[in-house]
Protein backbone atom coordinates (compact mmCIF):
# COMPACT_ATOMS: atom_id res chain seq x y z
CA UNK A 1 0.00 0.00 0.00
CA UNK A 2 2.76 2.69 1.04
CA UNK A 3 4.84 1.54 -2.26
CA UNK A 4 2.07 2.88 -4.63
CA UNK A 5 2.51 6.07 -3.05
CA UNK A 6 6.27 6.15 -2.76
CA UNK A 7 5.84 5.57 -6.48
CA UNK A 8 3.69 7.93 -6.75
CA UNK A 9 5.72 11.05 -5.07
CA UNK A 10 8.79 10.04 -6.92
CA UNK A 11 7.20 9.20 -10.13
CA UNK A 12 4.40 11.63 -10.29
CA UNK A 13 5.39 13.34 -13.56
CA UNK A 14 5.34 9.97 -15.41
CA UNK A 15 2.32 9.14 -14.14
CA UNK A 16 0.64 12.46 -14.92
CA UNK A 17 1.74 11.95 -18.50
CA UNK A 18 0.81 8.28 -19.00
CA UNK A 19 -2.73 8.52 -17.51
CA UNK A 20 -3.12 11.74 -19.70
CA UNK A 21 -1.52 9.71 -22.64
CA UNK A 22 -3.46 6.65 -22.30
CA UNK A 23 -7.14 8.06 -21.35
CA UNK A 24 -7.68 11.00 -23.36
CA UNK A 25 -10.46 12.11 -21.26
CA UNK A 26 -9.49 11.31 -18.30
CA UNK A 27 -8.93 15.52 -17.91
CA UNK A 28 -12.52 16.10 -18.23
CA UNK A 29 -13.75 13.58 -15.32
CA UNK A 30 -15.30 15.13 -12.76
CA UNK A 31 -15.29 13.57 -8.74
CA UNK A 32 -18.65 13.92 -6.94
CA UNK A 33 -18.23 17.53 -5.92
CA UNK A 34 -17.98 17.94 -9.50
CA UNK A 35 -14.50 18.77 -9.13
CA UNK A 36 -12.17 18.59 -12.40
CA UNK A 37 -8.19 17.52 -11.83
CA UNK A 38 -7.55 21.13 -12.64
CA UNK A 39 -9.51 22.21 -9.65
CA UNK A 40 -7.43 19.81 -7.41
CA UNK A 41 -4.42 20.74 -8.79
CA UNK A 42 -5.15 24.36 -8.26
CA UNK A 43 -6.22 23.48 -4.67
CA UNK A 44 -2.67 21.40 -4.55
CA UNK A 45 -0.28 23.91 -5.97
CA UNK A 46 0.95 21.23 -8.85
CA UNK A 47 2.24 23.86 -11.57
CA UNK A 48 3.30 20.63 -13.40
CA UNK A 49 -0.06 19.42 -13.19
CA UNK A 50 -1.75 22.66 -14.26
CA UNK A 51 0.48 23.05 -17.13
CA UNK A 52 -0.09 19.39 -18.41
CA UNK A 53 -3.74 19.88 -18.00
CA UNK A 54 -4.28 23.12 -19.50
CA UNK A 55 -1.75 22.47 -22.60
CA UNK A 56 -4.01 18.68 -22.95
CA UNK A 57 -7.44 20.97 -22.84
CA UNK A 58 -5.66 23.52 -25.45
CA UNK A 59 -4.28 20.86 -27.47
CA UNK A 60 -8.01 19.76 -27.58
CA UNK A 61 -9.53 22.97 -28.51
CA UNK A 62 -11.42 23.12 -24.74
CA UNK A 63 -9.14 25.46 -22.85
CA UNK A 64 -12.06 28.24 -22.55
CA UNK A 65 -14.66 25.40 -21.00
CA UNK A 66 -12.15 23.44 -19.70
CA UNK A 67 -11.09 26.54 -17.21
CA UNK A 68 -14.46 27.76 -16.49
CA UNK A 69 -16.09 23.96 -16.17
CA UNK A 70 -17.87 24.58 -12.56
CA UNK A 71 -18.28 21.87 -9.21
CA UNK A 72 -21.38 21.94 -7.52
CA UNK A 73 -20.73 24.97 -5.64
CA UNK A 74 -20.49 27.00 -8.64
CA UNK A 75 -16.42 27.62 -8.37
CA UNK A 76 -14.40 27.80 -11.00
CA UNK A 77 -10.60 26.08 -10.67
CA UNK A 78 -9.56 30.26 -10.44
CA UNK A 79 -11.64 30.01 -7.32
CA UNK A 80 -9.24 27.01 -5.83
CA UNK A 81 -6.10 29.02 -7.25
CA UNK A 82 -6.94 32.31 -4.98
CA UNK A 83 -8.48 30.09 -1.75
CA UNK A 84 -5.07 28.29 -1.33
CA UNK A 85 -3.55 32.17 -1.58
CA UNK A 86 -1.45 31.06 -4.64
CA UNK A 87 -0.50 34.11 -6.49
CA UNK A 88 1.33 31.96 -9.36
CA UNK A 89 -1.30 30.40 -10.79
Amino acid sequence: YSYFFLFFYFFKKKLWKYLINEDKEIIYLKNNFGETPLMISCLRNNFFGIKLLIEKSKKDKKLENYINEKNKKNEIALHYAVRKGSKEI
